[in-house]
C-alpha cells in the first residue's frame, strides 16, 4: 500500500475507505487497488501536448471500476460509485497528491533533464544504486505535465532515492515541473536542437533546461562545464574536462576509464554502451559524489550497464546487428548514431527518420545529418518529409513512411556481418513496433 486512506483523505477532503497500491491515469494498464484519475485530453493553459485527445477519462470510469480501482477521481459527482473523490480539476489533483508524495520523502530526489541520455541516465542510476538503496523513478519517459506528477504520486514512502525525468516542449515547462519535483540534485545533461522548433533559439532552448536549477531550495545543480557560467544557481558540481568530474584516460579494447572526481583518480571498467556515453556516466559520478553515495561498487558495475530498448541497444539476428535507436531523434543523437555506424564493420545500413519539432532549423538540421554520413555508408534509407529535400552522398532511398517499407525487399538485400541503424523521432518507428517487425522478418526471411 503506497497510500492509506487517511492520507488520502488528508490530500483531498474525502471519505475514501480503502487502501491505494498503485496510481493509474489508463484503464489499459491499470490493475487492482489503483487510485484512477479521469483526466481530460486539455493540459491547461501552462503546457503543450502534442498527444492531446478529444477523449475524456471520465469516458473510461466505469472500466476502471470494473478493473478493479479502489478510488476514481472525478471532476463529475457519480452517483452511487463508492470511494469516489469529486475535485474541480481532476489535472490539477494529481498534482496535489505528487506534492504530498514529495513533502514526505526526506531522502535524496533528484531531477533530470536534457536533450538526449534522460531516461539511459535514469535508467543506469537506478541499476547502479538498486542493490544498495529502495530507488523509485520515472517509468518509461514520463517527464511532461502529467507524467512527472504521476511518477511522483506513485513513489512508496518506504523510497530511499528518488529520480525523475523532465521533459518540454515549450518554454516555462521546466521550472514549473522542477518546482513540483523540488529535487535536491538537479540535473542537466546536455542541450541540443530537440523541440527547437517551439524556442527562438538555441539560446532560448538553453536558457529552458537550464531552469531546472530553479526547482532547488538549497541543494547542487550538475551540469557541463561549458554551461556553468550560464546558470545563477549557487551551489555546481560540473562535468567534463577542466570541471569537477572528468575523464583522463579511455583504452577501447578492454574499455578502462580513468576518472578524476574531485582531484582524485579512479580507474573503471566500461560497458560498450558506457563507453558510447561517457558524458552520462561522469554526470552520473557527480551524483553520486554529492549526494555521498559510496563511490567503489558504482565504479565496480559500470562494466554492466546497458542502454533501455529503443536507445542505441544492439540485437544480433542471423549474423545481423540492429541498433534499435528508434525511440526519439534530434540532430545530436542521431549524429552520433551514424557516427556509431560508420564505425562498425561489414555492410553498414542506415533506416533515418525525419526529426520533427525542429521549426526553420529543420531542412539545415537534416542536412547536418546527411553530411555527416557522407559516402561512409552503403545505402541510407530516409523517411518522411523532413529529409525528401536533403541530399545525400551516398545510394539513397526516400520514403514518405516506414508503412511504405518493403521488409521483405530489404531482408533480401541484408547478409551476415551487416549492420543496420534504425533511427528516428517517435512516431516514425517507435509508433508502429518497427524494429520487432524488421527482428521477424530477418528471423524468418534469412
Amino acid at each position: 500500500m503506497i497510500w492509506s486512506p487517511d492520507e488520502i483523505n488528508a490530500v483531498f477532503g474525502s471519505s475514501v475507505k480503502s487502501g491505494i497500491t498503485g496510481v493509474s491515469i489508463d484503464t489499459r494498464t491499470l490493475k487492482e487497488g489503483d487510485l484512477f484519475f479521469a483526466l481530460s485530453g486539455n493540459p491547461g493553459p501552462n503546457f503543450f501536448s502534442s498527444s492531446e485527445s478529444s477523449r475524456d477519462g471520465h469516458e473510461f470510469i466505469e472500466r476502471a471500476i470494473e478493473f478493479g480501482a479502489a478510488a476514481v477521481v472525478s471532476s463529475q459527482r457519480l452517483g452511487e460509485v463508492e470511494n469516489q473523490i469529486l475535485v474541480p480539476d481532476t489535472l490539477e489533483a494529481l498534482w496535489d497528491l505528487a506534492r504530498a508524495s514529495r513533502a514526505r520523502m526526506s531522502k535524496p530526489v533528484i531531477a533530470v533533464t536534457g536533450s538526449n541520455g534522460k531516461t539511459t541516465f535514469r535508467a543506469w542510476f537506478e541499476s547502479l544504486l538498486r542493490p544498495a538503496v529502495e530507488v523509485h523513478g520515472s517509468a518509461k519517459s514520463l517527464n511532461n505535465h502529467w507524467g512527472v506528477p504521476l511518477s511522483l504520486a506513485r513513489m512508496p514512502r518506504a523510497t530511499e532515492v528518488g529520480i525523475f525525468e523532465i521533459g518540454t516542449n515549450h518554454p516555462g515547462e521546466i521550472e514549473t515541473l522542477a518546482k513540483l519535483a523540488c529535487p535536491d540534485i538537479a540535473v542537466l545533461l546536455n542541450v541540443a536542437e530537440a523541440h527547437i522548433g517551439n524556442f527562438k533559439d538555441i539560446l532560448a532552448l538553453e536558457r529552458e533546461k537550464l531552469s531546472i536549477a530553479n526547482g532547488l531550495s538549497d541543494g547542487v545543480f550538475v551540469l557541463p562545464v561549458a554551461l556553468a557560467r550560464k546558470t545563477k544557481a549557487a551551489n555546481l558540481i560540473t562535468f567534463g574536462e577542466g570541471g569537477d568530474v572528468y575523464i583522463k584516460q579511455i583504452s577501447r579494447d578492454p574499455l578502462l576509464a580513468s576518472f578524476s572526481i574531485f582531484g582524485k583518480v579512479f580507474e573503471a571498467e566500461l560497458s560498450p554502451m558506457g563507453g558510447a556515453r561517457v558524458d552520462l556516466i561522469l554526470a552520473l559520478l557527480c551524483v553520486a559524489k554529492s549526494a555521498d553515495f559510496e563511490l567503489g561498487p558504482i565504479l565496480e558495475n559500470l562494466k554492466s550497464l546497458d542502454v533501455p530498448i529503443g536507445r542505441g541497444n544492439v540485437n544480433k539476428i542471423k549474423g545481423i546487428k540492429i541498433i534499435d535507436d528508434s525511440y526519439n531523434a534530434n540532430q545530436a543523437s542521431m549524429g552520433l548514431a551514424v557516427s556509431s555506424l560508420i564505425g562498425m564493420n561489414g555492410k553498414k545500413v542506415a533506416l533515418l527518420g525525419e526529426m520533427l519539432e525542429l521549426g526553420e532549423h529543420s531542412e539545415r538540421a537534416h542536412q547536418t545529418i546527411a553530411d555527416r554520413v557522407g559516402d561512409n555508408v552503403d545505402i541510407v534509407y530516409t523517411f518522411g518529409e523532413g529529409f525528401r529535400n536533403t541530399e545525400f552522398f551516398c545510394e539513397r532511398v526516400h520514403l514518405d513512411s516506414s508503412e511504405a517499407f518493403d521488409l521483405d525487399k530489404f531482408v533480401g538485400y541484408l547478409e551476415a556481418g551487416s549492420t543496420v541503424l534504425v533511427k528516428g523521432s517517435n512516431k516514425v518507428f517507435w509508433g508502429n513496433h518497427f524494429v520487432q517487425r524488421l527482428t521477424e522478418a530477418i528471423a524468418t526471411k534469412i
